[in-house]
């Protein structure tokens, strides 16, 4: 029979639990960008754990703005050229959201918390 080193045995073992939760048992959380640029938003539909955050970040020339498809949403993010938005994603669902001024030219996207 051959042994595998020590060293190299734990590392196996450890390698399928890397990058699978925080230090707390719990699901990693992230930090997703989307880009804001004339008439879209990039990546459209985005998927997190709860707790991740999602930053919005204005890079075109033409004024857009951010607002929440359900009644009951946080506060849109203002219309404006540049600039950014953040959100903290505290409970699971599905939140869409579009740009008041191009929703005629589909200019929407989707939260999917896990």
């Amino acid at each position: 029979m051959k042994l595998v080193p020590a060293p190299l045995a734990v590392a196996l073992l450890l390698i399928p639990l890397a990058g699978c939760s925080d230090d707390n048992g719990g699901p990693q959380l992230l930090t997703v960008t989307v880009t804001v640029a004339d008439h879209s938003y990039s990546p459209l539909t985005v998927t997190i754990p709860v707790g991740s955050t999602v930053n919005w970040n204005w890079t075109g020339v033409e004024q857009h703005d951010l607002v929440w498809s359900a009644s009951n949403g946080p506060a849109p993010a203002p219309l404006q050229p540049t600039g950014t938005y953040q959100r903290v994603f505290d409970t699971t669902g599905t939140f869409g959201y579009f740009c008041s001024v191009h929703i005629g030219e589909g200019m929407t996207g989707t939260i999917i918390v896990q």
